[in-house]
């Protein structure tokens, strides 16, 4: 098996480059099904690398396989950087994967979407800072509730920092 999912992984690699959205997609998540957790992690370039394709369901793959790559410490700041995409779902779905990776270290990278300017994305880093369920979000929370304009994300704001440890 080892064999063939290393002939597989050459073979395929190379198509990651294609101009062609639909054959990068299918690369991408093929290699993210065949490999094994461990084999994902040994291969945590090949994936990274796919978090600034231009397509988003190329980006949504790659986090997906990212957040389950458990005591990495590349895990968080490669996750961060989509936390500042373009593209809303994106940023919703990166700070809902840097919540996955259970690593503290997240918090940091979360918060930044408490400063996003659409409250959809300020929502989702407060769900994901919950979720995280980390100490080291206390500060910023109590920053976000002192300077939030908006009642109804204080109220929700106040709810996580309450429910933390």
């Amino acid at each position: 098996r080892a064999l063939k999912l290393k002939s597989a992984v050459k073979d395929l690699t190379w198509l990651r480059t294609t101009p062609k959205v639909d054959i990068r997609l299918e690369v991408v998540g093929t290699l993210a099904e065949l490999m094994t957790p461990d084999e994902q992690k040994r291969n945590f370039d090949l994936f990274a690398e796919a978090l600034y394709d231009m397509e988003p369901s190329i980006k949504k793959i790659a986090m997906e396989v990212i957040s389950r790559i458990k005591g990495d410490p590349r895990v968080a700041p490669t996750l961060s950087a989509l936390v500042l995409d373009p593209d809303p779902a994106i940023k919703a779905r990166a700070l809902d994967a840097l919540a996955d990776t259970g690593d503290p270290a997240a918090v940091e990278y979360i918060v930044q979407g408490l400063f996003d300017g659409d409250d959809a994305i300020k929502r989702a880093a407060l769900e994901s800072l919950r979720k995280l369920h980390s100490r080291q979000a206390e500060k910023p929370l109590q920053e976000f509730v002192r300077n939030e304009g908006s009642a109804e994300l204080k109220r929700l704001a106040e709810e996580v920092l309450y429910s933390l440890p």
